[in-house]
């Protein structure tokens, strides 16, 4: 379906209908809808011949209907994210049109937590790196819609956090606040910058207890993003993450004689950015004697 879409979106052409207000809404409803009838078939279409198919009974499919609950999941990500990369190219008359489109498949995802229950872990991944290339496009964000979309839609990604198991995606989550924080443009996007809280709330005290690898998986990026990151003012809420993020780690994580080389970099560019969140968080993981033992090479 997100596939008939793309290929026909090009050939609405916008000069020739500029004169109609609605013709491009109506253009995106009929490729919506042609294309979730292809993939239903005649025998789930609405008993009402009347009553559309997208985006509700396609909702309700992707609730009750497990032989098409997750091809259908697929079908509206893609769209989703299809929508969100063409926002900027399309005329500004024309925006809001394409904003609601986009609403509407996010609206599914949200309602069916989409990201949370879908289990095809290399779909997950191709969706979070076309984010990312997204927004390390040269001339990301065109304007300040495209930040607000982007943010709404970087929030919805963050909830695949929400799984029984939160390891087995944490890292594309953690290439995705890396790919924010550290582009050079981060000062005209803080408040995308902010959504990652999302990382410290969703992962949890007993997810962090349970599983030492998040640790592990989080150390090489943080020390990334404070190697390239910014503590600038303006951006000051990376700060405030990395802060969280160390807490929880220092506080449920068990101290081992492996981690020196994890927590040292980390602690020193804490130090580096010379701004009071990263110093203090340091200074906490430093004062206390099981994580001393630790980072002095002796262990537990």
């Amino acid at each position: 379906m997100a596939s008939l879409v793309k290929l026909k979106f090009s050939e609405f052409d916008f000069k020739k209908e500029e004169d109609e207000d609605d013709a491009f809404e109506n253009f995106l409803q009929d490729l919506e809808e042609n294309g979730f009838k292809q993939i239903i078939g005649a025998s789930d279409m609405p008993e009402d011949e009347d009553e559309k198919v997208y985006p509700r009974h396609v909702q309700d499919l992707i609730e009750k209907d497990a032989k098409i609950s997750e091809k259908l999941q697929k079908e509206v990500i893609n769209l989703f994210i299809f929508y969100l990369t063409k926002l900027p190219s399309v005329p500004e008359k024309h925006f809001d049109d394409l904003e609601s489109a986009y609403k509407r498949a996010l609206e599914i995802i949200t309602d069916c937590c989409i990201f949370k229950n879908l289990k095809d872990l290399e779909f997950l991944r191709s969706v979070f790196k076309t984010l990312q290339e997204f927004i390390s496009e040269a001339d990301f964000p065109q304007k300040k819609d495209i930040v607000d979309v982007t943010e709404k839609a970087v929030k919805e990604l963050l909830t695949v956090l929400k799984r029984n198991k939160p390891l087995d995606v944490y890292d594309m989550t953690l290439q995705l606040w890396k790919t924010v924080t550290i582009s050079p443009k981060a000062d005209k996007f803080p408040d995308l910058v902010r959504t990652f809280d999302d990382l410290t709330s969703h992962v949890k005290e007993q997810h962090i207890k349970k599983e030492p690898k998040l640790f592990e998986t989080w150390a090489p990026v943080a020390q990334e993003v404070l190697e390239k990151g910014s503590p600038s003012v303006k951006t000051g809420k990376i700060g405030i993450i990395i802060r969280s993020m160390i807490y929880d780690f220092r506080d449920y994580t068990k101290p081992q004689k492996k981690y020196e080389k994890l927590w040292i970099p980390i602690l020193v560019n804490c130090v580096k950015w010379q701004i009071p969140v990263t110093m203090e968080a340091a200074c906490r993981v430093i004062r206390d004697d099981q994580w001393v033992r630790c980072l002095n090479g002796s262990g537990r």
